[in-house]
């Protein structure tokens, strides 16, 4: 990435942080960590991403982003369904 790209990208991370707080600021016991309602958002726009370009799309490490979607599946909010392409138990 270019020098001009990565600030951006760091100014657009910045601007979403702020929003997240500012929204459970506003809405005290909002029912979903910020964090879940993005993973939620990537998976509603790119309908069975698996882990990995997930984790990529919301610049996360892979770990945090199964974290995530585990809590997610625990409360009924997202299915985990095997990749039939991916031969790993």
């Amino acid at each position: 990435m270019t020098e001009l790209a990565d600030r951006l990208l760091g100014a657009v991370q910045g601007i979403r942080r702020v929003v997240r707080r500012r929204v459970r600021a506003e809405v005290p016991g909002f029912p979903l960590p910020s964090a879940q309602i993005e993973v939620l958002r990537v998976v509603a726009d790119h309908p069975g991403i698996g882990v990995a370009a997930a984790a990529r799309e919301l610049h996360l490490a892979n770990n945090s982003v199964s974290t995530l979607v585990n809590q997610l599946a625990d409360a009924g909010l997202l299915r985990r369904e095997p990749d039939p392409a991916d031969r790993r138990a």
